[in-house]
């Protein structure tokens, strides 16, 4: 997309400011969670009680803030909600957040691999260190899922919330 995907702007109608506010204040007002926490490496402005966490390895995207976030919080559950997913429901987000993961590691929507909900552990976080310490081929979310106990829930409602932007014309055409 050649920019930084969290700053872009979003129009008045969904509350101003960035994307990354957009996303802050959806997750604020399910009242879900103890803390929202941002893996990236600029802090940005916001009204929004949140902390961030650089990266550990820059760079390596999704895989790289599972890795901080396991370091930083060994044996917390967590959902990953990446902010290039503006669409999201908050009926989507609640119902991941009270599956039950039954002894799984991670859960998410039948063929989406985002949003996730994830349970750190050692095992876990040991999977993830040894992948970026041996630069191994292939460090998508998706071969990461294929190696860890998962399972999958089915998704009640429009799919198009799963949409993500990754291009200048994907953006344009939601009208934020």
């Amino acid at each position: 997309m050649g920019q930084d995907k969290a700053l872009l702007p979003v129009g008045g109608n969904n509350g101003g400011g960035t994307l990354l506010d957009l996303m802050q204040r959806k997750l604020a007002v399910l009242d879900l969670f103890e803390e929202i926490i941002i893996c990236r490496n600029a802090e940005t402005n916001s009204t929004i009680n949140a902390r961030y966490l650089p990266d550990i390895k820059p760079g390596l995207g999704p895989i790289g803030a599972l890795h901080t976030l396991g370091i930083h919080y060994p044996d917390h559950r967590a959902l990953i909600v990446p902010v290039d997913m503006p669409l999201l429901k908050a009926e989507q987000l609640t119902q991941l957040c009270k599956a039950n993961l039954d002894g799984h590691t991670a859960c998410y929507y039948e063929d989406k691999y985002f949003p996730l909900l994830i349970q750190f552990n050692k095992d876990l976080i040991a999977r993830l260190t040894e992948r970026l310490e041996t630069n191994a081929p292939d460090l998508s979310i998706s071969r990461l899922l294929r190696d860890i106990p998962s399972t999958t829930i089915a998704c009640q409602g429009d799919h198009s919330q799963f949409a993500n932007v990754n291009t200048t014309e994907e953006w344009q055409a939601l009208k934020l």
